[in-house]
């Protein structure tokens, strides 16, 4: 589309956006508001739909959901002893498996398990 041409739809679109609001505004049926301005009602819903639609477009550019942040995790656990050997809890979850060891401190199972609903 053209420069020109996009200016002249915002042009339109902004004049649209305010003889809806006027509408809105009093109160009155869409079909007594257009004769009274000497405004086809086809045109009227031909730009409400346009208004609708550049709105949603704008708020989908607005709402676009961020990446989510990267949760640091504490520095890994101490080494567990040979006793304690092998995963007490393993969880996967969508592709991720995470294997948490007997040896594990609660601050640990506590930032994992807050990664985890952040996640999922």
């Amino acid at each position: 589309m053209s420069e020109a041409r996009k200016l002249t739809n915002k042009y339109r679109l902004e004049q649209w956006t305010a003889i809806i609001q006027e509408r809105i505004s009093s109160g009155k049926k869409v079909n007594e508001w257009c004769a009274e301005n000497n405004i086809s009602r086809d045109s009227y819903y031909y730009w409400l739909r346009k208004v609708k639609l550049a709105l949603a477009q704008e708020k989908a550019i607005i709402d676009t959901p961020k990446l989510p942040k990267i949760v640091p995790l504490l520095p890994p656990p101490p080494v567990c002893e040979a006793n304690d050997s092998g995963a007490a809890i393993i969880l996967r979850v969508n592709g991720i498996t995470i294997e948490i060891q007997n040896c594990a401190s609660d601050a640990i199972i506590e930032r994992t398990l807050k990664v985890l609903q952040r996640i999922c």
